[in-house]
């Protein structure tokens, strides 16, 4: 199973409001977003590593905020 972030998480990660993730799913710049039964966002790992990666993130930058993420230290 593949590692999902909500868009709080995400927001949190990439250093803007949750808002403007919600903003980037309605518009499609993020795929692959999956909807929960209770209606809120999932956003796969691969879409936070894509945005993250558009920023200039280096790939030891990313795998450590995810990794870090993924424990709960972010």
């Amino acid at each position: 199973m593949k590692k999902m972030f909500s868009t709080g998480d995400v927001g949190e990660i990439i250093g803007v409001d949750r808002n403007t993730v919600l903003g980037w799913i309605t518009n499609k710049t993020i795929t692959g977003v999956v909807r929960t039964l209770g209606g809120h966002f999932r956003i796969p790992e691969n879409e936070v590593k894509k945005i993250l990666k558009k920023s200039g993130w280096s790939d030891e930058e990313i795998a450590k905020c995810l990794a870090e993420k993924s424990e709960g230290t972010v």
